[in-house]
């Protein structure tokens, strides 16, 4: 016997498929609307009923997937991560810098320091001071020289030691 063939489908079944079948066409509904009807009845719908008080219960943005706008703003976030990284080197590499030159002017305090209180020392032991005129002679200083000479030492040791 040729014929066709007719599935005989459960009801519930078919109730499933017909729910599915709602949804998968009905997903731009935008909006969910609440009413009662005059039994106390609550009633969702996605189509308002005219003459009858209607409340929004959910209001639905359904739009598709911007892809392109997605790509660009990683894109964006990855260009901007990659500056802020770029940057952080740049600063740490000139936080370095300014280490390297704080150690430095660290080195050269100290030895301007150990140089003027090697002076202070000299000054304040030595009997008599004098000066090199150039021509390998030697003048010597009078006390009011001596004194100015020693005041000079130990200021100059407070400046680079302090």
């Amino acid at each position: 016997m040729s014929g066709i063939r007719i599935a005989r489908l459960s009801t519930w079944t078919l109730g499933v498929l017909l729910l599915t079948q709602v949804f998968l066409l009905d997903v731009s509904a935008q909006n969910i609307y609440k009413t009662v009807d005059e039994q106390g009845n609550v009633i969702y719908t996605d189509r308002p009923p005219e003459n009858v008080p209607v409340e929004t219960v959910a209001g639905l943005d359904i739009s598709r997937t911007d892809s392109a706008g997605i790509t660009s703003r990683n894109e964006e976030s990855r260009q901007q991560a990659a500056a802020d990284n770029a940057a952080a080197k740049i600063r740490a590499g000139q936080e370095a810098a300014d280490a390297s030159e704080q150690a430095e002017l660290n080195e050269k305090r100290k030895a301007n320091c150990a140089e003027a209180n090697r002076r202070v020392t000299k000054y304040s032991e030595a009997r008599r001071l004098y000066r090199d005129t150039g021509d390998g002679e030697r003048e010597y200083l009078d006390d009011a020289e001596v004194d100015a000479e020693r005041s000079d030492a130990i200021r100059s040791a407070s400046e680079w030691c302090d």
